[in-house]
């Protein structure tokens, strides 16, 4: 079950509020974008906000003078996956599966992105496992 329906905010109010983050960061207002999208989690639970900032900061972005922090991001990212959030545990897992240098990493990437698929993370299928 697939539960991106968090709380009662409608899902288009959601996506109005993170067509602002992205606007606010293509005209290079990031402290406003990063500010926008850290209240939209803390006041809505906007978990597409926090998947958001957690690629982020997972990937960093040149253009946008962020550096890559893989700690806060993954912050962000767990904030989502933790509670269901599909695309939250698919990045949350992938950030696990580029970084894995031990077993019990990739056994917690694989977790992640099989309760990713599960939940109907629209990026699943574009993983395949070897």
């Amino acid at each position: 079950m697939n539960s991106n329906s968090n709380n009662s905010v409608p899902i288009q109010k959601k996506l109005k509020d993170m067509k602002e983050v992205g606007f606010l960061m293509h005209i290079k207002k990031k402290e406003e974008a990063i500010t926008l999208a850290e209240s939209l989690y803390e006041k809505d639970h906007n978990y597409e906000a926090s998947c958001y900032l957690g690629c982020l900061f997972v990937n960093g972005n040149k253009k946008y003078n962020i550096s890559k922090n893989l700690e806060k991001g993954r912050l962000w990212l767990k904030k989502g996956a933790d509670n269901n959030h599909a695309n939250s545990q698919f990045f949350y897992g992938l950030s696990y599966l580029h970084k894995a240098k031990k077993p019990d990493e990739y056994l917690k990437a694989y977790w992640w992105l099989e309760k990713a698929k599960d939940n109907g993370s629209i990026y699943s299928n574009q993983i395949k496992y070897k």
